[in-house]
């Protein structure tokens, strides 16, 4: 007795055919575009402001220096791609791990920030010679200090601070996106 084998019927072939053209599709697609958690726009950068060192005013009689942090924290603030810690919360953090360690202040200071998800710190110096206010910033990745940027910008008499600090982050703010 011979048998005879059948050949299946083409519902089975076309389905097998067709699961293998969707798996092809979608290895393709995973070749050509690998997998992402989240998109460009979800992903936010933590950026620590520390207040700005008036350098002719040692004690910073007038408070430009957290005047000036305080501006530049709200400039950077509005992107809404930053997360930004301020001077207040920073503070917060200090306290709460029992302050810097004597000597070692700079080690410890990106300690606390990088247990704080902070990425980058901006901080500054401020340059005042009537009528004439010069204002320095610096960001440094947290981990390492090393100096992503910088930039300088210049008040010109009859302009205020609120001016100068928004000319400052139109400076920074194109460089961190």
């Amino acid at each position: 007795a011979l048998r005879v084998r059948s050949r299946p019927p083409a519902h089975r072939v076309a389905r097998v055919v067709g699961i293998i053209t969707l798996l092809g599709i979608a290895a393709w697609l995973v070749w050509r575009k690998p997998w992402t958690w989240g998109t460009p726009s979800e992903v936010v950068l933590t950026i620590a402001v520390l207040p700005f060192e008036n350098l002719v005013d040692a004690e910073d009689r007038e408070h430009l220096g957290p005047v000036i942090s305080s501006l530049l924290v709200t400039d950077l603030a509005q992107l809404g791609e930053l997360s930004v810690l301020g001077t207040e919360r920073l503070f917060e953090l200090l306290h709460q791990s029992g302050g810097l360690e004597r000597g070692d202040e700079r080690r410890s200071a990106r300690g606390i920030m990088r247990r704080a998800g902070v990425g980058s710190i901006v901080s500054g110096k401020i340059l005042r010679t009537d009528p004439t206010i010069l204002l320095i910033a610096e960001v440094s990745a947290a981990a390492s200090g090393h100096v992503l940027q910088t930039a300088r910008v210049q008040g010109e008499p009859g302009q205020t601070v609120f001016d100068i600090v928004d000319s400052l982050s139109a400076r920074l703010i194109p460089r961190m996106r």
